[in-house]
């Protein structure tokens, strides 16, 4: 399992589509598994693509940035921890 050699530029571009504030941070997340494709998740699926693949970078882009977006709190908030209560 290895990395296509233009792995940072196909990151910042398929980032670039998505969410151009997380381009850095994804091209190097991507750097960091180029070089450690041992630390690299397998997708789910029968039809995933391949680790360090063209299609595995762009598919994962979209992962990083929805794991990122901003989600407000739910729920009743004085049921929470001690610390968190009013």
């Amino acid at each position: 399992m290895s990395f296509i050699q233009n792995a940072e530029e196909v990151a910042r571009n398929a980032m670039g589509e998505v969410d151009p504030t997380l381009q850095a941070k994804y091209a190097s997340v991507i750097c960091f598994l180029a070089a450690f494709p041992e630390a690299a998740r397998a997708n789910r699926g029968a039809s995933a693509p391949a680790i360090g693949s063209k299609q595995y970078i762009e598919q994962n882009a979209n992962v990083f940035a929805s794991a990122r977006k901003y989600r407000a709190l739910t729920g009743d908030l004085d049921k929470g921890p001690p610390l968190m209560r009013n």
